[in-house]
């Protein structure tokens, strides 16, 4: 039977049939399930981040490859969707750890009684120096900030990565995470407070 009618049979299958033979490692069920769902991914990431369409064929590129290599772990196939939903947003917000603009970090400090509505009292983390021991703070300020936003739950994160790191606005948060205005700024203003408490510890703060 030659590859076009192989094409042909599955993809007239349905989501759960094909999760099922891709866990089976046929090929030609994930090409399937691959051009079924890749306008779908990329109308994800166009929402998440229309500035950065430009990224966005190596991050689907490698969503299908994480796809392929973990859909054996998907124990429930009848919800490929969500799953494929939660990779996609996990990949994306990694991606935005991996390269944030400069890299130049403002952790929002609210003040005391401060609402969701007021952005407080602002720490600034001050641009590499010239000096070599200035280089070093800087650094070790990043890595414990770093440290600090991965103790966050998934959907805190993403959010101040969205507000700290890339300076989008709460309404642009909430429309690209599909989260309610109130939600997003609440989410936003705890996550600040235990990323300060964890910075104080550390005495970065």
């Amino acid at each position: 039977m030659h590859s076009e009618t192989f094409g042909s049979l599955y993809s007239g299958l349905s989501d759960f049939d094909l999760v099922l033979a891709c866990q089976q490692k046929i090929e030609a069920a994930f090409n399937a399930l691959y051009k079924r769902h890749l306008r779908y991914v990329r109308g994800v990431l166009n929402q998440l981040a229309p500035d950065l369409a430009q990224n966005h064929d190596d991050i689907v590129q490698e969503i299908f490859v994480r796809v392929w290599k973990s859909i054996g772990n998907l124990r429930n196939p009848g919800a490929f969707k969500t799953w494929l939903n939660r990779l996609i947003k996990n990949l994306f917000f990694d991606e935005l750890r991996k390269r944030p603009k400069d890299f130049v970090l403002s952790i929002d400090e609210p003040l005391k009684g401060a609402n969701d509505d007021d952005d407080g009292a602002c720490m600034q983390i001050a641009d590499i120096g010239p000096r070599p021991d200035e280089v070093f703070e800087r650094n070790e300020i990043i890595l414990h900030v770093k440290e600090a936003l991965e103790l966050l739950p998934e959907h805190s994160k993403n959010v101040i990565i969205l507000r700290e790191f890339y300076g989008i606005s709460y309404e642009e948060i909430a429309h690209r995470t599909k989260t309610q205005l109130g939600t997003v700024k609440s989410r936003i203003a705890r996550a600040r407070l235990k990323m300060q408490s964890q910075l104080e510890q550390l005495n970065c703060a």
